[in-house]
């Protein structure tokens, strides 16, 4: 990159922001996928439904992380963004093996449990980053 040292870091700051939004997305995704089984656990929606919505969340996902993944990110976003990845599409893989008729309902409880505590860790990895970057900024 070429330009003055406040260009180099307002990119460099675009950038992160970027790559926060995405992982935000991806949370937003592995909550989605939370409700849903949420929602198939309750009765509430047909299961059908609920495996088609798992399918365009799984694409949305993909999509998301092949957005993120060639930014130029620091590492510690790099980590943020790959471990909302994870989440997201191990949420929405749960939501679709339970999605499908048949499963047991505990099997179903049990990974809405699973989701929610991935969502959470997300969540807590998302805002560490950010603060660590807000007191960089501070120095």
């Amino acid at each position: 990159m070429g330009g003055t040292q406040d260009e180099n870091e307002l990119a460099a700051l675009v950038l992160e922001g970027n790559a926060r939004d995405k992982a935000q997305g991806l949370a937003a995704e592995a909550q989605g996928a939370d409700d849903l089984l949420y929602d198939l656990c309750m009765g509430g929606v047909e299961q059908g439904v609920v495996y088609q919505r798992s399918l365009f969340a799984r694409q949305r996902i993909e999509n998301l992380f092949e957005k993120a993944k060639y930014n130029e990110l620091s590492n510690e976003y790099k980590k943020v963004v790959s471990k909302a990845y994870l989440t997201a599409k191990l949420a929405v893989e749960n939501v679709l093996d339970y999605a499908m008729p048949g499963a047991p309902k505990l099997a179903q409880i049990k990974a809405a449990k699973n989701i929610r505590k991935a969502v959470k860790e997300v969540r807590e990895a998302l805002k560490a980053a950010a603060n660590e970057q807000a007191e960089e900024m501070a120095h």
